[in-house]
């Protein structure tokens, strides 16, 4: 009840208001947006609605659907509406409008207005807790920002589960990050559809903001993607259970959100949640299609891009391939569909709804509607979006639409138009070629018979006649047959006569349209054909009916139709030529004829080939027959036309077509190409040297010239454009035959294509399905490149400025220009230069065809143009200059008052920009020029660059591009001019103050490189010009050109040093001073610079300078100033080693020797050498400068690659190791005099004595100290001191197999010695005993007898016996590698070392504190002989090595000291025999005793490691010497007696010492077994019990207290292996035990020991050792009754826990008895203590015991009973404590047992 009534408290808390809570009511009343909770605390609802409503009238003014709120929430009646007093009912009302409210907010909440109007929702009607998660959804999109974190802080602790994730950020108040949105949407159900469902009613509502729209798409978007990411786990019913319930709650926002058409931010949002929908989710086509055509129902213009994407994908997963015809009209009315496919194509798939799309038109062209986007197909397959699989479909589609539906009437001629184009596309594409031919195999049909389907040609590969054609629909369906049949088309036929005589006079004809249709439908079957031949149109065979039936054969079989009726045509000609027999001439047939042979279909070429027989046959081709009258010869085509035919003579015809073509007809059967052939060999140069040995020698001259007029004429004025392009192709390679020349014959025709217009000229085209660009590259071809009047044709029509002149034929003269000009001759050449240039450049400011000026101006860029033409484009450029001079104030105007420049207005439309533009582009073209030799244009260019100077100064611009442009022309005009054979340039002309002028004012980093390249390139030619001029140059050059970092700029600054340097110097040679001033000038001008150099150039740039320069004279120059300006930085001294590694090593070090020079100059009083190269700059601190220059050589002498380099060369011999010996003496003697006057100067001394460092260890040592004999034997002391630290810095380096190093130290060493006895500098004497140390280290055991006298040197008293402390530790030191190297061969000095040794160290002892550093070499050098020789040292010289060795330990001297004495004494444990190490041991004992606490610690280290350090044998060997041993340590308490007071060891010394003997002790024991030990063990305890009298009392106290020490660590060590040991001790504990009484003092040491070793003993017995009667008794009494000394001491710590071990180990009946009965006898004791212990004794028994121990209860109860009503209350409450005890062993109550 109590549980129940307390949840329902709480629950009755926590709705409750606190309506009676002032403090509640007040903290609510403070939770605010705006102010502080104390400020708000104060503020009535009058004040806060002034503040508020004054936010609301803004935000009216802002949106005037906030007005509806004035009569509500913020009337004056909303002041005194308390929610907590409202009803149900009205609080629902109310929320109502407060979200309506706040879903209007939500996008103005960044607003102040909307922040005071929010506020008084919080303050009034606590919207924050009643609406808390509308409230929180209105900032969501601001989550981020501080106002968020603000609305946090007023929230209530207590989130709904919506909103829960915000609990640990409204702890923290901190704004949450967009991930953890992201993850709530994804794994809240309750957020995400609360989120979803505010978005909705916010659109719906029209209250939404693109903020909130865009923000809710993309988290839901990653929401979705994640929620059906963890649908893909669990078992497969599983995974579809929780996929269906992420649909239900998307599908139906999605469904509302596509419906809300107006919101197109909405629409978008909802495309990328269903774009991930799709991709993730598995969809059925059925769903899909519902959602692609719920995307494509409502959307709008602006939103088509994202609607595009996301039914792109929709379509992507469906296996469906049809579009119903909303979603295709929907999609295929839009006007960039394609263009909007191609841009998502980079980054989505379309090929599935591109593939749906063009299924789509394809079937809407087969039905005779004219869709839009009919090039998609194209699209499709040139962009690769189809795979193989919907190529093949398409494939199928077409084929069976072309063979089944007739598309032959007017209704379905655009849709056969559009298949034919979209076949041509499959058949042109190598990837689609094989899937097309599957698809004509499996229909069984061919090309043939397709374009006999269609009526258009498809074998002929031409360009699309209409826009690139999409990709056709997948519908296999076959419709009934078209009604149209040949009687039908026959009845549009006339009846009567034709008004038109020949079908070839004019192009556009009806009745050739009517015929044409008729007879295609004709050519099915025979009889049609011979029906329509036998038409009344065509009469009755007379000429004039046989001109129109055979005019009409021509223009048919040479037109755009199918090839079989076109074969037709050519039969029914053929067979009209039958009927006629050899009544007219039918030659106008034979062009055609010709043109048929070239027909890309080999049944019209077979065709054809009977036609040539035919006419053959019209003809005697024995030449016999009457002359004939000319077919068609006055009305073939128009009068005009006609007349100009230029006919040909039947013997001409029956030359041609007997000798040329019968013969080779076959072959024109297989090669449509092989009739252009048979022309070319028959008419041109090729027919006469192939036959020039042959009977038959051709044809002559004139019959040719005939015949290639009569065919030029025909393709002149035929008014078919198919038969032109045919004939002008087979007529290609003829030029001319006699007099008769291509031009003459085609020129004609060109120019009336020239004049044609555009449309007319491509609608011509497109009707024949002819390539525009090809026929117009044809009909250019005719001019050559030798005509000048074909060229003049070709030029007057690219002057003209009529917009009409076809394009394509404008392109075709283009680019005929640009394929023939280098085959022009050199006028053709400036004509068309000329003529280009004008329309290019001189009419580029024209409103002209933009598109041809730009085609002009390329061609001239491109082509080689002639330099004369050059010369005069320039004298037709307009010049700036007079338009400069109009818009240039005067000089006075242009000043303001403060002296700066005003700004200059803008010049005139027409002034200088227009001409500066031609300017330009003829600069441009000067660029491009490939002619080299335009010298003479030196003049125009410097006045055009000066006249762009003056302009970028007038207009404010910069002039970059231009001035670049002129520079380059003249650079590249100055190179040709060095080649042989040029002409020199006019120098009068060269204005090297205008480049310059124009390097130094441009920013433009290219104006500068192309100044330079040209300078670099004019400076070779006049030197003179330029050397007095260029310094300026490169002073700029540091803070422009040299920062760039790019290739180019670094090759044109490297040019320009090569080429002006080397002037430069000449002329820095002829100054007065020299030249080092003027180049430290010039490297300067680099140094400024060095920082913005980028790091990859300098090195290169830097090395360039000095390569013109002189790297041996002027290295150290570049290295000086660098230093000088940009002080020590590690990036300098980085690039002064890699520059000086770029040279060898004798320039390195003359740079070096150059920088000492230096540094002595900078010391001098004037100096001279300094000034030239930094200048006198008053301002700098010398001290400073000085002290830079001498660091500078030491800098580079510590380079490791430079001393590599130098020995190597040395090794190496010759010169360069010569010049290297003499620079390095001569660098020494600088170093020795710059060292000498370097210590006048404190900053300076230490640089200059490291650079005498320096070089004294710079070469290889051999050389080194061969180059240096002369400074030891000769120099003074200081000298010779830094040479020799030099050498023993070195000598440790030095290889061991260097045979030269090691002659060198051995020719050194006597010198050495000599030095030992002739100086007195302690200094150098210490560092010659070094030095001999070092060489004895190195290369001592390769000479014995040297080393050998050096070893007698340092024992000489100057060394060894000198009074100096560190020469005296020098030579130990040196003693110790001596003996080491010589090992046996020190022997004969072992007699002199030794005591001098000793009388040194024991010199030392009694110094103290200053001696350590003498005595740490003492000892290291006895650890040396220990280590090589310790047979040498025994005996007396032992023994008083170790008394120095004590004396020294009692010493309190530094650690560094007793480490190494430790580690001598180590030495000695190990190295020397055990024997003698025992005995000098025990000798020595009480020379330690005597000395303390150290010297036994170090006695116990020796000792200790002596026994670890030998095998057993030895150790059983020494035995009994080390048991006498221990047998005085054992006496350690006895001997103190002995010792005077203040050196005697107190209690814990000599514990610690105890327990080091013991431990040493125990070592020596593992080292025996039990038959070497035992006796030893015997003798030891009768040792313990030897003293007997009274008056040896004490010592034998203190003698049994050091024996049971040592007895209770050896059987806590070795445990129950030793248990049987006790034997020999049980009688003397026994006894100890006895006589012990706690009041004395003397003995209580001994007491705990014995109980120590007694716990041992029981603890570790495992053998019953305990259980024996005899040995229990004697313990027994004795033991048990120490509790009667209980209340001494260590009762409970030691005697307890003993008295537990002995009933534990004498584990028995009868013993536990006994126990328990002398325990019990101690409870009736008067002393309390004495009672508490045999409690306490008792409780432990019981717990260690347990039941066995309780067996004896019925005799513990009367003594419990008694015990609990003792006196003490300590006893008392122990033996409760004991009683508990045993109740929980037996786990009953001891009450009634003691009742």
């Amino acid at each position: 009840m109590a549980t129940a009534l307390a949840a329902q408290l709480a629950t009755i808390a926590a709705k409750s208001t606190n309506q009676l809570d002032l403090k509640a009511q007040r903290r609510a009343h403070s939770q605010s947006l705006i102010f502080e909770p104390g400020d708000a605390a104060v503020q009535d609802f009058d004040t806060l609605y002034e503040l508020c409503v004054e936010g609301f009238r803004e935000l009216c003014l802002l949106d005037a659907r906030f007005r509806s709120f004035a009569k509500s929430i913020f009337s004056e009646h909303s002041k005194s509406q308390e929610r907590t007093q409202m009803t149900t009912d009205q609080n629902k009302e109310l929320d109502v409008v407060l979200e309506r409210f706040l879903h209007l907010v939500g996008s103005k909440v960044l607003l102040q207005p909307a922040i005071k109007a929010i506020e008084w929702l919080v303050r009034r009607f606590r919207v924050h807790e009643y609406n808390t998660l509308c409230l929180i959804l209105t900032f969501l999109p601001y989550h981020t920002l501080p106002v968020f974190a603000t609305l946090l802080s007023i929230v209530p602790k207590r989130l709904s589960p919506a909103t829960k994730f915000l609990h640990p950020y409204v702890q923290s108040l901190a704004s949450p990050p967009r991930h953890v949105v992201a993850y709530a949407a994804t794994n809240n159900i309750a957020f995400f559809t609360s989120w979803n469902n505010y978005v909705i009613k916010s659109c719906q509502e029209r209250y939404y903001s693109q903020v909130m729209v865009s923000y809710w798409a993309t988290v839901m978007t990653e929401a979705v993607a994640g929620q059906l990411d963890q649908t893909a786990s669990g078992r497969r019913e599983a995974q579809r259970q929780k996929e269906e319930d992420v649909l239900l709650r998307v599908l139906p926002v999605l469904s509302k959100g596509l419906a809300m058409k107006l919101v197109p931010d909405a629409r978008v949002g909802c495309y990328m949640i269903l774009s991930v929908l799709a991709s993730k989710a598995n969809l059925d086509d059925k769903v899909l299609l519902d959602l692609v055509e719920a995307v494509a129902s409502g959307g709008r213009k602006e939103t088509f891009h994202a609607e595009l994407i996301c039914i792109a994908v929709l379509i992507q997963r469906r296996t469906a391939t049809d579009l119903p015809t909303s979603i295709f009209q929907r999609l295929i009315s839009t006007e960039a569909l394609v263009e909007d496919l191609v841009l998502l194509s980079e980054r989505y798939k379309v090929g599935s709804l591109a593939f749906s799309l063009s299924l789509g038109i394809v079937e809407r062209l087969a039905s005779g509607e004219a869709p839009q986007h009919t090039d998609l197909l194209q699209v499709c397959m040139r962009k690769h979006w189809l795979n193989d699989m919907q190529m093949s479909a398409l494939a199928q589609n077409i084929t069976t639409i072309a063979k089944y539906r007739n598309l032959s009437g007017p209704d379905h001629c655009l849709g056969a138009t559009y298949l034919a184009s979209y076949i041509k596309v499959f058949t042109t594409l190598d990837f689609s070629q094989p899937i097309f031919e599957k698809a004509l195999k499996d229909n069984d049909v061919s090309l043939e018979q397709l374009e006999e389907l269609l009526h258009i040609k498809l074998s002929q590969p031409t360009t699309d006649p209409l826009p690139q054609a999409g990709y056709v629909g997948a519908d296999r369906s076959v419709p009934e047959e078209d009604k149209t049949t040949y009687t039908t088309a026959k009845d549009e036929i006339p009846l009567g006569a034709a008004s038109e005589t020949s079908l070839l006079s004019t192009w556009d004809s009806s009745l050739f349209d009517r015929l044409a249709s008729a007879f295609t439908l004709a050519s099915k079957t025979q009889s049609d054909v011979d029906d329509f031949r036998n038409l009344p149109i065509f009469g009755d065979f007379e000429v004039k009916g046989s001109i129109l039936s055979l005019s009409f054969c021509a223009r048919f079989w040479c037109g755009p139709f199918p090839a079989t009726p076109r074969a037709e045509a050519i039969k029914m000609a053929c067979n009209i030529l039958t009927d006629l027999e050899s009544l007219v001439d039918p030659q106008f047939l034979l062009p055609y004829a010709l043109c048929a042979l070239s027909d890309h279909s080999d049944v019209v070429r077979r065709a054809a080939i009977r036609l040539i027989l035919a006419l053959a046959e019209a003809y005697d081709l024995d030449g016999q027959a009457p002359s004939k009258q000319i077919l068609g010869k006055d009305t073939l085509y128009n009068s005009q036309s006609t007349g100009s035919i230029r006919w040909l003579s039947q013997s001409d015809i029956v030359d041609f077509v007997s000798g040329a073509l019968i013969k080779k007809l076959e072959e024109c059967a297989l090669d449509p190409e092989h009739v252009s052939k048979i022309l070319n060999e028959t008419l041109g140069k090729l027919q006469q040297a192939k036959n020039i040995d042959a009977k038959d020698k051709g044809l002559k001259s004139s019959i040719r010239a005939s015949i290639f007029g009569f065919l030029g004429s025909h393709a002149k004025e035929t008014p078919l454009n198919s038969v032109k392009y045919k004939l002008l192709k087979i007529l290609k390679r003829v030029s001319k035959i006699g007099n008769v020349t291509r031009a003459q014959l085609f020129l004609p025709l060109l120019a009336i294509h020239l004049g044609e217009d555009e449309a007319a000229f491509a609608q011509s085209c497109l009707r024949e399905q002819l390539d525009p660009k090809e026929f117009s590259a044809l009909l250019v071809g005719i001019v050559s490149p030798s005509d000048p009047d074909g060229n003049r044709v070709l030029q007057n029509a690219i002057s003209l400025r009529d917009e009409f002149f076809p394009h394509t034929l404008e392109d075709a003269v283009f680019q005929h220009v640009r394929e023939v000009w280098n085959s022009m001759k050199i006028e053709l050449q400036k004509a068309w230069a000329d003529t280009l240039f004008r329309v290019g450049i001189l009419r580029s400011q024209e409103k002209v065809d933009q598109q041809k000026i730009e085609t002009a101006r390329d061609i001239l860029l491109n082509v080689i143009v002639p330099a004369e033409s050059l010369l005069d484009f320039a004298s037709q450029v307009p010049s700036l200059s007079v338009d400069i001079e109009r818009q240039s104030p005067s000089a006075k105007r242009r000043k303001t008052k403060d002296g700066s420049v005003e700004s200059q207005a803008e010049p005139s439309e027409n002034g200088v920009p227009d001409k500066l533009g031609r300017v330009i582009l003829f600069l441009e073209l000067i660029e491009a020029s490939k002619n080299g030799d335009n010298s003479r244009l030196m003049p125009y260019l410097f006045q055009i660059l000066h006249d762009l100077q003056r302009c970028a100064s007038i207009i404010g611009s910069d002039m970059s591009y231009s001035q670049s442009l002129v520079l380059s022309s003249m650079t590249r005009i100055i190179q040709y001019s060095k080649s042989p054979g040029t002409s020199p340039i006019d120098q009068q002309s060269i204005r090297v103050d205008i480049v310059i002028d124009c390097f130094r004012s441009s920013t433009s980093t290219q104006v500068q490189r192309e100044a330079l390249r040209f300078l670099s390139g004019l400076a070779p030619l006049a030197p003179d010009l330029i050397v007095h001029s260029i310094m300026p140059i490169f002073t700029f050059m540091g803070s422009s050109v040299l920062r760039q970092g790019d290739e180019h700029t670094a090759r044109v600054v490297d040019s320009t040093i090569e080429s002006i340097i080397p002037p430069l110097i000449t002329s820095f040679r002829r100054r007065k001073g020299g030249p080092l001033g003027g180049a430290a000038e010039l490297i300067l001008s680099f140094a400024a610079a060095f920082e913005h150099i980028p790091n990859h150039r300098k090195l290169k740039l830097l090395t360039a300078v000095l390569e013109k320069l002189g790297e041996e004279d002027y290295l150290h120059v570049l290295l000086i100033i660098l230093t000088d300006r940009h002080g020590e930085k590690p990036a300098l001294k980085e690039f002064s080693a890699n520059i000086m590694a770029q040279y060898s090593s004798v320039v390195q070090l003359k740079t070096i020797r150059n920088c000492i020079e230096v540094g002595l100059d900078s010391i001098k009083p004037e100096p001279t050498i300094v000034r030239q190269i930094l200048g006198a700059d008053k301002g700098k601190n010398r001290d400073a400068i000085s002290k830079t220059l001498v660091e500078l050589p030491l800098q580079l002498l510590k380079a490791s690659r430079l001393s590599h380099r130098v020995a190597k060369a040395i090794l190496k011999g010759g010169e360069e190791a010569k010049d290297i010996r003499s620079l390095y003496s001569t660098m020494v003697e600088q170093a020795l005099r710059l060292n000498h006057a370097g210590k006048a100067f404190a900053n300076l001394q230490e640089p200059c004595s490291s650079i005498l460092d320096s070089l004294l260890g710079f070469l290889p040592l051999a050389e080194s100290l061969t180059s240096l004999d002369t400074l030891l034997q000769d120099g003074v002391d200081t000298v010779r001191q830094q040479v020799l630290t030099s050498f023993e810095q070195r000598i440790g380096f030095a290889k061991l197999g260097d045979r030269a190093s090691e002659d060198a130290c051995f020719r050194l060493l006597p010198q050495l010695i000599n030095l030992l006895g002739n100086t007195q500098d302690a200094l150098l004497k210490r560092t010659t005993i070094v030095c001999i140390d070092r060489i004895a280290d190195k290369y001592g055991k390769k000479n014995f007898e040297a080393t050998n006298k050096a070893a007698k040197a340092i024992l000489s008293n100057n060394c060894l016996g000198s009074t100096q402390l560190d020469i005296q530790v020098m030579s130990f030191l040196c003693l110790i590698t001596l003996v080491e190297v010589l090992r046996e061969a020190v022997i004969p000095l072992i007699p002199s070392i030794l005591p001098m040794s000793l009388d040194i160290l024991e010199q030392s002892v009694g110094k103290g504190l200053q001696k350590a550093p003498l005595q740490r070499a003492i000892f290291s050098f006895f650890s040396s002989l220990f280590l090589y020789l310790p047979w040498m040292i025994t005996g007396n010289y032992l023994d008083r090595f170790l008394k120095l060795s004590y004396d020294s330990a009692q010493l309190d001297i530094d650690s560094s000291c007793y480490q190494v004495r430790n580690d001598t004494l180590e030495v000695l444990a190990k190295q020397a025999s055990a024997h003698d190490s025992i005995e000098a041991l025990q000798r020595s004992w009480d020379e330690a005793l005597k000395r303390g606490a150290e010297p036994i610690s170090e006695y116990f280290i020796v000792l200790g490691k002596v026994i670890e350090r030998h095998p057993k044998s030895t150790i059983i060997k020494e035995s009994q010497l080390l048991t006498t041993l221990f047998l005085s340590i054992l006496d350690i308490r006895r001997s103190q007696d002995a010792i005077p007071e203040e050196v005697r060891l107190n209690i814990q010394q000599l514990e610690r010492i105890e327990d080091t003997r013991n431990e040493i002790m125990i070592k020596m024991i593992y080292k025996m077994n039990d038959t070497h030990f035992r006796p030893l063990f015997v003798r030891m305890t009768e040792w313990a019990t030897s003293l007997k009298n009274k008056n040896q009392r004490k010592g034998r106290i203190q003698r049994e207290t050091s024996w049971f020490s040592f007895l209770s660590h050896f059987f806590g060590t070795l445990q129950s292996i030793v248990t049987g040991y006790a034997t020999y001790i049980i009688d003397q504990a026994a006894g100890i035990l006895t006589e012990y009484n706690s009041s004395q003092d003397n003995k209580s040491a001994l007491w705990d020991r014995v109980i120590m070793t007694l716990s041992a003993m029981f603890e570790h017995d495992q053998d019953e050792f305990w259980r024996s009667p005899s040995r229990f008794t004697t313990m027994a009494t004795p033991l048990l009754a120490q509790l009667g000394q209980a209340h001494a001491k260590n009762a409970d710590s030691k005697l307890i826990p003993c008295i537990t071990s002995f009933a534990t180990a004498a584990d028995s009946p009868d013993h536990l008895k006994f126990i328990n009965s002398r325990i019990l006898e101690h409870l009736h004791s008067d002393d309390a203590k004495i009672r508490f212990a045999a409690i306490r004794c008792e409780l432990s028994l019981t717990e260690s015991l347990g039941e066995e121990w309780l067996n004896l209860l019925p005799e513990m109860l009367p003594a419990i009973s008694e015990a609990m009503e003792d006196d003490d209350e300590d006893v008392e409450r122990e033996v409760r404590k004991w009683a508990r005890k045993i109740e929980d062993v037996l786990g009953e109550s001891l009450d009634d047992m003691l009742q």
